[in-house]
């Protein structure tokens, strides 16, 4: 799924952010070569998110933009 979003919007693994609320989509996540953020406020626990692959979970919807400052601008051309 994520190679499928990956390529509709023409983006690359190293821009690509996916955010989940289960390790199975974190897991989804490293498998494409992308990062996934955990929300924390979903199915599975913080540890579980982290396990699964999640580079950071955010706490609530507004704690994801504070994790994004870390990732690489989208390059286009």
């Amino acid at each position: 799924m994520v190679h499928q979003a990956m390529s509709d919007a023409g983006a690359g693994p190293e821009t690509t952010i996916v955010i989940g609320d289960t390790a199975f989509d974190m897991g989804m996540a490293s498998a494409a070569g992308a990062k996934g953020i955990g929300a924390g406020w979903g199915y599975h626990e913080a540890h579980e998110l982290v396990e699964g692959g999640a580079v950071a979970v955010a706490d609530q919807p507004l704690d994801v933009l504070n994790f994004l400052s870390g990732f690489p601008e989208r390059r286009y051309g």
